[in-house]
């Protein structure tokens, strides 16, 4: 019998942007983290469509979070690592799912390695001006940039995308159906 495989996975797009997250703008740290927060509905959304329901306990299971820059990804239950399609290879479930996390998470990346130099360019612009410039000069240009982040506002929530998801998968043939219409002759042992 095999070892348990739970599932503990966690990728850093901190360090995938080689950027400490506080050394960003208010602006763009708010916009990654927005970012990574749809990728995480994204990634659910995926979840909610590979994962099979022979296996509802693991499903339930998965917890999707990210805690500054850093996401993590868990399935406590000893058999998550091994769960698989049927007619699948073992653990195919979760390496569909990892792989489509990466490359969203690529992705992203590539969206935002831009904007992060030139942050950083902009950053070091004003550390250089914050030394000539006044401390009343310095608090009036942050007053300015928080006023202008508050028009500019964010990206809508995507508090529905979860319920997307599950719209689709109840719209879906079940895995246990896919079986039955590609192979009549195989009996099910429970």
């Amino acid at each position: 019998m095999a070892d348990p495989a739970p599932i503990e996975y966690q990728r850093d797009i901190g360090a995938m942007l080689g950027v400490n997250p506080g050394d960003l703008s208010p602006s763009l740290h708010a916009q990654i983290g927005n970012a990574i927060d749809d990728l995480i509905d994204d990634w659910r959304e995926e979840l909610i469509e590979v994962w099979p329901r022979d296996t509802g306990h693991s499903f339930v299971m998965w917890e999707s979070f990210r805690t500054g820059f850093v996401v993590t990804l868990r399935n406590p239950v000893e058999y998550a690592g091994y769960v698989r399609p049927p007619g699948g290879a073992e653990g195919e479930s979760w390496d569909t799912l990892r792989e489509f996390f990466e490359r969203a998470a690529q992705a992203l990346v590539a969206t935002f390695a831009a904007l992060v130099q030139s942050d950083r360019r902009e950053s070091r612009g004003v550390r250089t001006a914050q030394i000539s410039m006044g401390f009343d000069a310095l608090r009036s240009s942050v007053v300015a940039a928080q006023s202008l982040q508050v028009l500019a506002g964010s990206k809508p929530s995507r508090d529905l995308s979860v319920f997307r998801g599950v719209s689709r998968a109840l719209q879906r043939v079940s895995s246990a159906q896919r079986a039955r219409g590609r192979d009549r002759t195989r009996t099910r042992v429970r």
